[in-house]
């Protein structure tokens, strides 16, 4: 069957139906006197707007409205016809078709009831209706400038009393037609951005691009469209983007085929891969699994086949060079193949050893079919099966996985394994490089045992390339980092650490350290470790020792259900540093040994200490005797080998006094008086030597041997720290032991005492001590080097003030102040601390600038606002004396100093050189003497005025010249007369400007105070008789039914301003009626008067809307008596109960569209490049969700283009949504279609047989 004429009687089917339900296309066009611009060719698409039959008039007589629809909808110049859903207004480029008209027809008769005095009904209102729509004028103004709408407002009453009540009181009466009329015509506009669509869609499907031409125009008073075009500076709003996005539906999924690789061998038979995947593209250009949905073609395409045309290869396994390989394949003999395979097989004996010498075929492999399959195997190379995939994070995760070949963008401290997966090659060879260079393990990066390439927190160093190396193969994998969102870094996890150092001052149970510092521990000492943290599950937090993971209770350690760590006793195995991981956040602590002493020098867990002796009491000590540990000796014939008494305790820090141990204890002391180490063998008196370090004792008056063998050191320094070994001796053995002695040192500050002043860098770094100068925005680090045993602890303070956001203290103990301002000026003390003692040493920071002229007064504090309330504020330039202004006499001036420094430089006034006086009260000093305010100016203000600051930096001035000419204000002619007659009419002189004797218009003299007017009296005469009356007197009942009265009476104002009581006869003859006299008033009930309802005024309009305009206001509505007393509901009349709610106009009710901030781009190059961004449809003075109030509103864009950069390759994609047609028409020939259908017209094609057959099966279904 003819495939074309098939689809031309589809068409001519569908046409008629298609132009029945859009039988007129609107295409407006603007009166610019241009020529219409090109719409491209049949297929491409172009949105139009698309409008119906008017409507019959609303009303039957008077004035009506008539209605029609319009659509926005896709036009195709082949067929002359629209397809497709509706689109938003804001697709078609132009300008929206009225949608309503008013008609009137003939005059309404006398007893048709009139709903409102502007409109008229065909609905009567019947007798029985309570309640009926009355007229309440008019909505606000749709626009503030060059015409606007307004649309008439019905609200429900009763028709008793025309009081409001709720709408749903009037659902069942129809409501009069809703008309609309102009307002705000002839109000001007300023300067707005217009949108010009250029072209169509650049794609049909997965994201396009639209362009748009933006410009900044200015509407006329005469007609809305009828516009200037502008500077671009004059549009205030943000300028919209030149290319918006479009058609952002996903592509149907097809097949996605890479090149063929290249072979896995030079000679001999290999084979070449690529890559074969079903993907679909969505928006932005991003590719996406389908999910098992079927591609396009039946069959998948082949990823793997043999390479074509290899020559054989020699013993050396290169190729034979025998001239060119024929295209077509030749049948080998099996001698040949044989030889073939022996050929690429053979490897000379001396390049291998016995163990590697290859297996030689046996002749039976070398025959038959199987040798080519065999030849293949043996000359097989590796292979790495390459994911060519970019992938961009866009959540917080603690571990990604991806494989060799990809891109992709990842946030920092983000953990990331990379596969290398390969065929035809031993894994456990694989080499890993950076950027070229092997990849030694250790750190943050590893590889595990399936030779993947494991990065631990990735960092800036690590944007890299990394390469797998399989033999001769290998591929890369590109690694950037990204930094998220302001709001994606909100809900990252994040860790809060404790900087300052820890030290254990006395041995306890257990002690809590946090992560973030060095923690100084006692052995045997429980300790906890917290890490606090945010957005993240504290079961979930991940701690590591050394850079290996603790996952099971090992060597004491434990992680705890509240994420904090547990080490149950501190010995020398726990020291060291653990890091707490929560996601990609992560903190540290190094915990350290006191004394440097490990768990097996204590025994006793919880050890009791006792009194310590004096000196003096030393000949006879009395301490308690403990179990000694006698260590196993063999016995001799000379009696029983000497053993020493021991008696250990946990090593503590002693500040005061004398310290007295046995020998074997560790001994940590700080300003002690005395040093004892107790050696006593019970039992016969040995010979007892001591040694240090292993050698003899110093010879120091200081260090005292007692007779029982214990020795003592007197006033310890830092020099006597160390090992001090006791050994008792006789003729049947020795014993020995030793106590680790640990003296400590007093931290030193190492500062320097001087002044610093660096007004020019950045970056200014300087040791703690004396003044540091800098400039404002400077950030400054200052150093505070220390020395003393242990490892003293550093902490920073401000001196009368707290250490700010900006200070930070690093683990090296330096102190950085960023982005330095005048709060952080001050004195910062750093004290170091350890158990010998602290030091402390100061740093002043002063902020410095040297005075320098702004160009913008907005960067003066104090002048903002001068500038923003008057525009006409003079700034003196600085530049030379010619620059020169000109006002005129009486005008106001302000003459401004743009001089800028820190500390702010005081500011003095010279005008002609002499320094200006506070004598004159028309010029006055403010904001500080930064301003000079000239409130008249006159002729001898005119010269040089100049401006001078000066600071400790240095100074700056800053001057004009002011010219003066010379308007005033003359009186000329008068005015009319304020009054007829009496005796108040006034009359004055008219002012006119004049420059010297010549009359000029009035503006030049706008600036000039205007002198006092001098009023004259006028029309002073008797006034003609008028009506007058009083006031009205109270009712004449106190019930009932009674008379109000007011006295009527004829006057007129005479000359002189008095009031002259007439005769009525001379008020008679005016044609105005004479007032009333008296009126009917009722006071109610006398007797027995029933309760009654009483309402308040209404509320203003809820906070909560509605719809759009719409919200509700109450109203409190009691019941009382005729005393005012309020009763229960039930004592008045339900029947005639107010509305206590009803529905108001709120203008914050407003729906509107609100756009969040622009995401990430897609792509870093090419033509897809898409960023999005969310719309919420909101009321106006809310954030509250208005759901579908939006939907009629022009709708800003979602998508739009970024990283417009070409790529390395052209792109080739289709550009229309006819492309299918495109293909069965054969149009591909044509240019024109084959530009807009690309990648249809060059990619594989369908077999015309199975169309035909496809379309067979469809008519017989």
């Amino acid at each position: 069957m003819d495939v074309f004429r098939r689809i031309l009687n589809i068409f001519l089917l569908i046409l008629p139906a298609v132009h029945e339900l859009h039988p007129t296309i609107f295409v407006h066009t603007q009166s610019s006197g241009q020529p219409p611009r090109e719409t491209g060719g049949p297929f491409t698409e172009i949105p139009r707007f698309v409008v119906g039959e008017w409507s019959t008039c609303s009303t039957t007589c008077g004035p009506g409205v008539q209605r029609r629809p319009v659509r926005c909808k896709l036009f195709l110049p082949l067929f002359k016809t629209v397809v497709g859903d509706d689109l938003p207004f804001s697709r078609c480029p132009a300008i929206i078709p009225p949608n309503e008209q008013r008609c009137n027809l003939a005059p309404c008769n006398a007893d048709i009831n009139v709903i409102s005095p502007l409109f008229s009904t065909d609905i009567a209102p019947s007798s029985t209706v309570q309640f009926t729509w009355r007229y309440e004028g008019y909505t606000p103004c749709s626009a503030s400038c060059i015409g606007g709408t307004q649309h008439s407002l019905y609200v429900c009453v009763r028709r008793d009393n025309n009081e409001k009540v709720g709408v749903w009181k009037c659902a069942d009466i129809p409501k009069p037609a809703l008309l609309t009329r102009d307002c705000n015509v002839l109000v001007p506009c300023g300067a707005r951005w217009t949108v010009e669509p250029i072209s169509g869609c650049s794609a049909t499907c997965g994201g396009g691009v639209e362009v748009q031409r933006v410009t900044c125009v200015r509407s006329q008073l005469a007609h809305r469209q009828a516009t200037v075009r502008v500077r671009e500076e004059e549009c205030q709003e943000p300028r919209p983007p030149a290319e918006i996005s479009c058609n952002d539906i996903p592509c149907s999924p097809e097949w996605n085929v890479g090149p063929w690789g290249e072979c896995s061998a030079t000679c001999g038979a290999g084979f070449q891969s690529r890559n074969v995947v079903c993907q679909g593209e969505e928006a932005m250009g991003v590719m996406y699994d389908p999910s098992g949905i079927k591609c396009k073609g039946e069959t998948e395409p082949k990823s793997r086949r043999a390479c074509p045309d290899l020559p054989p290869c020699t013993s050396r396994g290169r190729p034979v060079p025998q001239g060119p390989v024929p295209l077509s394949p030749v049948e080998l003999t099996p001698a040949q193949v044989a030889n073939r395979v022996l050929t690429q097989t053979v490897i000379p004996t001396d390049a291998l050893s016995p163990i590697g010498r290859p297996s030689m075929p046996s002749p039976e492999e070398l025959k038959g079919p199987a040798a080519l399959e065999n030849m293949s195997q043996q000359t097989a190379s590796p292979v790495i099966y390459a994911n060519k995939f970019n992938y961009s994070q866009t959540e917080e995760v603690d571990t990604i996985f991806l494989e060799i070949g990809s891109h992709a963008v990842l946030f920092p401290r983000t953990n990331v394994v990379i596969e290398c997966p390969v065929e035809n090659f031993d894994k456990s060879k694989i080499r890993w490089q950076q950027n070229g260079y092997d990849v030694v393990p250790g750190g943050r990066l590893q590889i595990d045992e399936q030779m993947r390439l494991r990065i631990d927190g990735i960092r800036d160093s690590d944007q890299a390339t990394y390469t797998c190396v399989a033999g001769p193969v290998n591929d890369s994998f590109i690694l950037y980092l990204k930094e998220p969102s302001s709001a994606q870094r909100e809900q990252l996890p994040k860790i809060y650490p404790r900087r300052a150092n820890f030290t254990q001052k006395s041995y306890s149970t257990m002690v809590r350290v946090w992560v973030g510092a060095d923690a100084f521990l006692y052995p045997n000492t429980r300790v906890v470790i917290k890490c606090p943290v945010k957005n993240f599950q504290r079961s979930q937090i991940r701690w590591q020792h050394e850079g290996k993971e603790i996952t099971k209770l090992n060597n004491g350690v434990k992680k705890m259900r509240s994420g904090a760590l547990s080490i149950m006793k501190m010995s020398a195995l726990q020291t060291g540093t653990f890091t707490c991981m929560a996601g990609a956040a992560r903190e540290s602590v190094r915990l350290h040994l006191i004394g440097g002493i490990s768990s097996e020098t204590s025994t006793t867990p919880s050890p009791t200490i006792h009194a310590q002796p004096k000196p003096q009491d030393l000949k006879e000590p009395e301490v308690p005797r403990l179990a000694a540990t006698v260590p196993e000796r063999q016995q001799t014939g000379l009696g029983q080998p000497p053993v020493i008494y021991r008696e250990r305790i946990p090593p503590m820090l002693k500040t005061e006094g004398h310290v007295v141990v046995y020998v074997g204890s560790p001994v940590i002391a700080a300003s002690v008086e005395s040093i004892t180490i107790l050696c006593e063998v019970p039992g016969a008196k040995p010979r007892i030597t001591w040694t240090k370090d292993g050698a003899g004792m110093p010879n120091e008056p200081r260090y005292q041997l007692w007779r029982n063998g214990s020795l003592t050191i007197n006033k310890p320094r830092h020099s006597d720290a160390g090992s001090y070994t006791c050994t008792a001796t006789n003729a049947a053995g020795r014993d020995s032991d030793t106590s680790l002695v640990s003296i400590a040192e007093a931290p030193d500050i190492l500062f320097r005492n001087r002044e610093v002043t660096n007004l020019e860098d950045d970056l200014v770094s300087v040791t703690v001590g004396g003044k540091v100068k800098v400039k404002p925005g400077a950030t400054v680090t200052i150093h505070c080097p220390v020395r003393g045993f242990p490892k003293p602890f550093i902490n920073w303070d401000k001196v009368n003030g707290t250490l700010e956001r900006n200070a930070n203290v690093h683990p090296n103990g330096s102190l950085t102040i960023t982005n330095a301002s005048e709060g952080d000026q001050g004195t910062y003390r750093c004290e170091a601390g350890n158990p010998g003692g602290k030091d402390r040493r100061d740093s002043t920071l002063i902020l410095l600038e040297h005075p320098h002229l702004v160009e913008d007064l907005r960067m003066l504090p104090r002048l903002d606002a001068l500038v923003s309330a008057n525009g006409g504020v003079v700034v003196l330039t600085g530049k030379k004396e010619k620059d020169t202004i000109a006002r005129m006499t009486g005008e106001q001036l302000a003459i401004a100093c743009p001089i800028k420094g820190f500390p702010e430089p005081p500011i003095t006034w010279l005008h002609n050189n002499r320094v200006l006086q506070q004598g004159d009260p028309r010029i006055l000093l403010v904001e500080e003497d930064h301003v000079v305010r000239i409130t008249a100016i006159k002729k001898e203000d005119s010269g040089l005025w100049k401006c001078q600051g000066e600071n400790d930096a240095g100074a700056a001035s800053a001057n004009l010249t002011l010219s003066i000419s010379g308007y005033s204000w003359v009186p000329r002619e008068t005015s009319e007369c304020s009054a007829t007659c009496g005796n108040t009419g006034r009359y004055y002189r008219i002012l006119r400007c004049f420059n010297d004797d010549v009359q000029v218009p009035d503006t030049y003299c706008d600036n000039i105070p205007k002198p006092e007017v001098v009023y004259e009296p006028c029309n002073v005469d008797d006034c003609p008789p008028r009506w007058a009356t009083s006031g009205w007197t109270a009712c004449s009942v106190t019930c009932g039914s009674g008379v109000e009265r007011r006295g009527v009476r004829c006057e007129r104002v005479i000359y002189d301003g008095r009031l002259e009581q007439l005769d009525e006869y001379y008020c008679e003859v005016l044609e105005e009626a004479r007032p009333l006299d008296s009126r009917v008033c009722n006071m109610g009930y006398c007797n027995n008067e029933p309760p009654r309802w009483n309402t308040s005024a209404w509320s203003a309009c809820d906070e909560v809307c509605l719809r759009p305009n719409v919200a509700y206001q109450e109203r409190e509505v009691l019941c009382v008596a005729s005393n005012g007393t309020v009763l229960d509901f039930s004592e008045c009349n339900r029947a005639t109960l107010p509305e206590r709610r009803q529905e108001c106009y709120a203008p914050r009710c407003k729906a509107v569209w609100t756009a969040s901030d622009w995401g990430e781009c897609s792509v870093t190059c090419g033509q897809h490049g898409q960023q999005t961004r969310t719309l919420t449809c909101v009321y106006l003075g809310t954030d509250r969700e208005a759901e579908n109030a939006c939907d009629d509103m022009k709708q800003p864009p979602m998508l739009q283009r970024c990283n417009l950069i070409p790529c390395d390759a052209d792109e080739c994609t289709d550009t229309s949504n006819y492309c299918s047609l495109v293909l069965k028409l054969r149009l591909c020939s044509v240019a024109r279609y084959q530009q807009d259908c690309c990648e249809s017209c060059t990619g594989p094609r369908e077999v015309e047989g199975e169309e035909e057959e496809e379309e067979e099966e469809e008519e017989e279904q």
